[in-house]
């Protein structure tokens, strides 16, 4: 399971929220109270429920002996605290404006931790692979490429790599 972004992950967004609750600059309102720093906040709170949702499958699914599909689970709760981790360091950031660079108010101290979730132990990469490589139901993927004359005629064949390709088509079943 991954640890870092489970009990780390709060961190950036509850003082990204305690700031914008705070600062006020436009007529005494909030920072908070506007669209602007209000949305990716939002945001934040949804991707981290994403992520705990994720986590609590793959911890149900190796209680009930499904080791296959805990690691699947597992795998994906760990890409999906790992965006999180990043995305929430950002937008704590930005919510602070300039002073999410000061070691003041602390936000961009978080940036260089946040993107460790992305690449140890496991790597988005080898993640999204195995996902794609093992999980039930994983969409096909055909790379389909077209190409034609100046007349607008177009032949499609599956995997050609032809110098005059007009267009990319990706097909899932």
């Amino acid at each position: 399971m991954p640890r870092c972004p489970t009990g780390w992950r709060a961190t950036p967004p509850d003082k990204a929220v305690a700031y914008a609750k705070d600062r006020s600059v436009w007529k005494d309102q909030p920072i908070g109270s506007h669209r602007g720093i209000a949305h990716p906040l939002a945001r934040i709170k949804i991707e981290l429920e994403q992520s705990r949702l994720l986590q609590q499958k793959a911890a149900a699914l190796y209680d009930a002996g499904d080791d296959f599909g805990a690691g699947e689970y597992a795998n994906m709760a760990k890409y999906a605290g790992g965006e999180v981790a990043c995305n929430a360091s950002d937008v704590a950031v930005h919510t602070h404006g300039g002073n999410g660079l000061t070691e003041e108010y602390g936000p961009a101290n978080m940036l260089v931790g946040a993107r460790l979730g992305r690449i140890a132990p496991v790597s988005r990469e080898m993640i999204l692979n195995f996902v794609a490589m093992h999980s039930p139901g994983a969409a096909e993927v055909l790379l389909m490429s077209c190409w034609g004359d100046d007349s607008g005629h177009r032949d499609c064949r599956v995997g050609a790599g032809v110098r005059r390709t007009h267009c990319r088509v990706w097909l899932l079943r």
